[in-house]
């Protein structure tokens, strides 16, 4: 069953990250992502929430990335099905959440979108780009999409742009999943 996790990720300082962005290293994949990283641009925890749930309220306090993932106090349905359907973990994490590598590849400019590749974390998406997307998860969907294929990376097992899918891929076949199960659950 898919998992959210919402949890701290350990990278290590060969993680690639420097400056904000990472810088591509000979080791690992470069193009294909095992995580994405949502931070947002407010602090976790009771008072942290309190305060941006305060500053929401009085116009001093936004976060578009909060606007996509979530309605009112729960996260959207949608943006769990979108997540589903990437097939790759989507941690999303606050300010005072991250680790050092995390508010490194940042640089301060929350609310963000990382990627993370074989060569480390890069910045793929910042606070202009989630605000245009309109509190709209399909909108964010078009967004990530366009920022991860302008940095060549590709989600596992999906071809890069302008490959060709492999003959088992659900894109050569249409997406079979809700009619195999009529429920639309599919986790096993």
């Amino acid at each position: 069953m898919w998992q959210w996790l919402n949890r701290r990720m350990d990278v290590t300082p060969e993680s690639g990250v420097r400056d904000g962005y990472s810088h591509r290293m000979a080791a690992g994949d470069d193009s294909e992502i095992t995580e994405l990283i949502g931070v947002y641009h407010a602090d976790g925890g009771l008072l942290g929430e309190l305060s941006y749930v305060v500053g929401k309220l009085r116009g001093t306090a936004h976060c578009g990335l909060c606007d996509i993932t979530h309605r009112g106090l729960g996260r959207k349905p949608e943006w769990d099905r979108m997540v589903q359907d990437s097939g790759v973990p989507f941690t999303l994490l606050h300010r005072n959440e991250c680790d050092e590598p995390i508010r490194a590849a940042c640089s301060g400019r929350t609310p963000c979108v990382l990627a993370r590749t074989g060569s480390g974390l890069t910045h793929v998406l910042g606070a202009a780009e989630l605000d245009a997307c309109g509190k709209d998860v399909t909108a964010f969907k078009v967004a990530l999409t366009a920022a991860l294929t302008a940095h060549g990376f590709r989600l596992p097992d999906r071809p890069l742009p302008g490959q060709d899918p492999p003959r088992d891929h659900p894109a050569d076949q249409g997406d079979t999943a809700d009619r195999d199960d009529p429920t639309g659950d599919r986790h096993s």
